[in-house]
């Protein structure tokens, strides 16, 4: 069987790039985000060399309240959800939980526990199937279900 991935959301803050477009284009040129960090030397680290990684700037995206609070990682995480959340309803960090907006609460708990039970189903059968991904469904049949429920369709997830 054929291995394939769908990430259907991605938003990117680190050493190569700032953007999922910047980090792409980082990639395709071969360019490193490794650098000196002289800081480092002066912590007593044996290596100033390590991964450049551009502060946020969060004026004017949070408040002074919320900056002061935020750890320098949750800057990073803040950045791309904002970044995944330009083009999707919903932002999913793996092991960690998701992030679901929505006009009303009734409305963003009805879409993460939607998404939580799509997990769970998918969790269900690929157990049962021994761990391999059970089965495909052909992109004209996505289409079909999407039909059926008046759903639009990315095209940019089907092959």
């Amino acid at each position: 069987m054929e291995n394939r991935v769908v990430i259907t959301g991605l938003g990117i803050w680190s050493s190569i790039g700032t953007s999922l477009g910047e980090v792409t284009e980082s990639l395709r040129e071969g360019r490193s985000g490794i650098g000196l960090d002289p800081e480092r030397r002066e912590l007593g680290y044996i290596s100033a060399l390590t991964g450049i990684v551009k502060r946020p700037e969060l004026k004017g995206a949070l408040d002074r309240r919320k900056r002061l609070c935020l750890p320098q990682q949750g800057e990073y995480a803040y950045m791309a959800t904002a970044e995944a959340m330009r083009s999707f309803d919903a932002c999913v960090w793996a092991h960690h939980g998701a992030f679901c907006p929505g006009p009303t609460f009734d409305a963003a708990f009805g879409l993460m526990h939607a998404l939580a039970k799509a997990a769970g189903i998918y969790a269900s059968v690929r157990a049962m199937s021994g761990g391999e991904p059970p089965f495909s469904i052909p992109d004209e049949g996505l289409r079909g279900i999407a039909e059926a429920y008046r759903l639009p369709v990315n095209e940019a997830f089907l092959s």
